[in-house]
């Protein structure tokens, strides 16, 4: 309902003194869309490096590939995951990236709470 206008939220707020049953609802669904992403996150952080044992993976993933990529994402990464929160189609292999790079914990929750928050 206020999703993309926390204006109208605030102004509901700041008027009545509480909040519509509608804002707590989306607050709920933004938490729930943020733990999904928590669980992405956590999916290839757990997982991604193991399969790299696979020799037909390893054949994608060149040993200096990965290292590089992780300089990359520590570079650029905490825009990329903001932004992935509004570009469809993204947010999933951006999440598993982050995982899959070591991207630290409290820099993926803070960037994809406040994107989620935002979104």
């Amino acid at each position: 309902m206020y999703r993309n206008d926390p204006v109208e939220y605030l102004g509901l707020r700041a008027t009545t003194g509480h909040s519509h049953k509608g804002v707590s609802a989306e607050a709920v669904n933004v938490g729930r869309e943020w733990m999904g992403d928590a669980l992405l996150y956590f999916a290839a952080r757990g997982l991604g490096r193991p399969l790299l044992q696979f020799r037909i993976l390893q054949r994608l993933a060149a040993s200096g590939s990965v290292a590089r990529s992780e300089r990359w994402f520590a570079e650029r990464g905490t825009w990329l995951l903001a932004g992935s929160r509004f570009v469809p189609g993204t947010r999933l292999p951006t999440y598993l990236a982050a995982g899959f790079l070591k991207v630290p914990l409290l820099r993926f929750l803070g960037v994809t709470g406040a994107a989620s928050g935002l979104a």
